[in-house]
């Protein structure tokens, strides 16, 4: 149950998703490997040969440029971005939402890299998601978010990085606030479930995430 650092050599904030309720080896969060932390030769050989992924879920958009070209040879790189914490509920980016789980839900994807550029705030979003579709409790839901605070990231690999996480972090409170209007009362997973259901992501798909992922 031990979450699992990567060393990913040119790359950030690397953790093994599973150990709890999820299978380990199949979902990978992380910083952005192309700019500005950049794969080296030996990063694409443990990304495509060890780690042995198969498809790269691009999460940033902002002024970064488009991107849909592989990084890796033999690695699909899919490009769905959206924006993290109260801007998640915003319309403009329900349409990322069902485009990243549409890719969870397909079993041929795996295993998965998703990131956005410190591997902190979009993936620790959907991070949440996930763990939320298994059923995790809201405490190890918070510890996954929080572990960023104890990576090279957050230890200042990155000049000028911020890095630290908390639960108390006033966005990610706000964030879990406005969730509960999802379901109130009830726990994290239980929001987020019926969160991502309002935005269009079938509960065939979560069903079939689930059985993907979970331990």
């Amino acid at each position: 149950a031990t979450p699992r650092f990567i060393r990913l050599d040119g790359a950030l904030n690397v953790r093994d998703l599973g150990g709890n309720k999820i299978k380990q080896g199949i979902l990978f969060r992380g910083s952005a490997i192309d700019g500005p932390f950049v794969l080296t030769e030996n990063g694409k050989k443990t990304f495509r040969d060890v780690l042995k992924i198969k498809t790269q879920i691009e999460l940033r958009k902002g002024n970064d440029p488009e991107r849909t070209q592989a990084i890796v040879d033999g690695v699909a790189r899919i490009y769905a971005p959206y924006r993290p914490y109260m801007e998640v509920f915003e319309e403009q980016h329900i349409k990322g939402i069902c485009k990243i789980f549409e890719v969870f839900a397909d079993e041929t994807r795996y295993p998965i890299y998703f990131n956005c550029m410190g591997g902190a705030d979009r993936t620790g979003m959907i991070a949440l998601f996930l763990r939320a579709i298994v059923g995790e409790s809201d405490d190890d839901i918070y510890t996954d978010y929080e572990l960023t605070a104890l990576s090279t990231y957050a230890a200042g690999a990155a000049e000028g990085a911020d890095g630290f996480r908390s639960r108390n972090k006033p966005d990610y409170r706000e964030f879990l606030d406005e969730l509960q209007k999802y379901a109130p009362g009830q726990s994290i997973s239980i929001c987020a479930k019926e969160f991502l259901l309002s935005c269009g992501v079938t509960q065939k798909q979560i069903d079939r995430i689930k059985a993907i992922i979970e331990k």
